[in-house]
């Protein structure tokens, strides 16, 4: 049995959602050239989706069930399921103190990688201010409205909940020159993540999963 939905968009495009007993994925072209993709899964899948996307901050299943248009349906199953991606939707999965300051810190950690390589490669050093630019602004999302915005939304949504931000954020992303990206990028990361670069932390001690040990070589060592 097959049931789908439809994500409009400002292009034609079709995201389809399938019921069946297996996993699959398709892209196709189809009618006048509409790139299609085809997302089959079993029920017990798409729940499986729906509750990891929201402890990650990213609900896509959820918004693609909940804000689709359904093509073809048979039984009340998809109602039901559409039904628990909007409830999905309306939780917030803001992160915890400790998931917090990883997160923080690992975004801090590229932006020390960025300054160290940018006097002798200034190119790898924009792309890696580009990319904590993001990730500052995903993080700012997932703690201002409990989830973090599709990519390509993530501008707009920031901008209409605080415009000043999201101008800046498109400082870092129109900038002419390094000097300039670097200022705005800075001044992102004092309205997103309070810190710049390294900071100190401790996480606390916490268990180890002991694995089993083998010898390689005459030596012992932990197989991963």
């Amino acid at each position: 049995m097959y049931e789908g939905t439809r994500v409009s968009t400002g292009e034609p495009r079709l995201d389809l959602q399938g019921r069946t007993t297996h996993r699959r994925r398709v892209q196709r072209f189809f009618g006048d050239h509409v790139p299609t993709e085809i997302f089959i899964n079993p029920l017990s899948a798409i729940r499986v989706y729906l509750a990891a996307e929201h402890e990650a901050g990213r609900p896509s299943t959820a918004h693609m069930l909940a804000t689709g248009h359904v093509v073809f349906q048979r039984g009340a199953e998809l109602d039901r399921l559409r039904k628990e991606a909007r409830e999905w939707l309306g939780r917030q999965s803001v992160p915890d103190e400790a998931a917090a300051i990883r997160a923080r810190y690992a975004i801090a950690t590229a932006v020390d990688d960025a300054a160290e390589v940018a006097a002798d490669d200034p190119a790898t050093s924009a792309m890696l201010i580009t990319h904590t630019a993001i990730e500052r602004l995903e993080f700012w999302c997932r703690a201002k409205t409990g989830h973090i915005p599709r990519r390509k939304d993530l501008l707009a949504r920031v901008t209409a909940v605080d415009p000043a931000l999201g101008a800046l954020g498109r400082r870092v992303f129109l900038a002419r020159s390094c000097a300039e990206r670097e200022a705005a990028a800075a001044e992102l990361a004092d309205r997103t993540i309070g810190v710049r670069g390294f900071f100190e932390w401790d996480s606390g001690a916490e268990a180890v999963r002991h694995e089993p040990a083998h010898h390689i070589g005459g030596r012992t060592g932990l197989c991963r």
